[in-house]
């Protein structure tokens, strides 16, 4: 029996999309991949990263290919969910009409001040582009337009209720909820891309969903300019989260 479509999870960057790649990894069902066209995306954008040189000497930097060869791939093999976690600025130079091949989309949000405090933390002066809110907009608009049906999920949802929002995109998704998906063994795991090092490190610490959020980072110059160029995206995407039931 060949596999179902994937499950693509496009998320902003320093959202908590590695912490639900370890959620879906606890399923008995499921299989993960760690953004698979991060290479591609170095390769295309030639931005500079921590990670740049490990990551194109591990992973295929050839776009195209890792979408025909992996994302699309139909395996006779257990188990039959994929997941394919990648950040939204990652699907660059690539024909849209991919998308409407991959299987069913959501779209992971966060809000911006947020993303850029944690971001600022690693790389000093983030881009509009690093933030990818304007991706993640432009990917939804991208998916309603090939008539698919992108489901949108907010962190923030998602931290205050764990199990009902994971009950909720399970329900939305068609698929079991297993109640493993709630934990899992701190450190680093076998799915991680070799950017975790540079990138993972309070999520290896972790063994579930972290509590709920503190209040908004305070902000000051390019950071806080940055995250208010954001909001207009942030607050578009805002209208079709997903929420808990009852």
């Amino acid at each position: 029996m060949l596999t179902p479509p994937p499950l693509n999870l496009w998320s902003c960057p320093r959202n908590v999309s590695t912490a639900m790649m370890y959620s879906f990894a606890q399923r008995p069902d499921c299989r993960v991949w760690d953004e698979p066209l991060y290479a591609h995306f170095l390769r295309v954008t030639g931005v500079d990263r921590p990670d740049r040189e490990a990551t194109l000497a591990a992973r295929d930097a050839d776009g195209e290919r890792v979408i025909r060869e992996d994302l699309l791939a139909e395996h006779a093999t257990e188990p039959p969910l994929r997941l394919f976690k990648h950040i939204s600025n990652q699907f660059q130079q690539l024909d849209p009409a991919w998308l409407g091949r991959l299987g069913r989309h959501v779209i992971f949000i966060r809000h911006p001040a947020r993303i850029v405090a944690s971001y600022a933390r690693v790389i000093e002066a983030p881009t509009l582009d690093d933030v990818a809110m304007d991706r993640c907009a432009a990917m939804f608009r991208k998916l309603r337009m090939l008539r698919l049906q992108p489901l949108v999920l907010d962190s923030r949802d998602l931290l205050e209720q764990p199990e009902a929002m994971l009950r909720a995109l399970c329900g939305a998704l068609d698929i079991p909820f297993y109640p493993a998906m709630l934990h899992w063994t701190p450190g680093p795991r076998p799915e991680d891309g070799p950017w975790a090092q540079y990138w993972y490190h309070s999520l290896h610490q972790s063994s579930g969903f972290n509590p709920p959020e503190r209040p908004l980072p305070e902000l000051h110059g390019h950071l806080a300019a940055l995250s208010e160029a954001c909001l207009p995206a942030y607050a578009y995407l805002q209208q079709f989260c997903l929420k808990a039931q009852g």
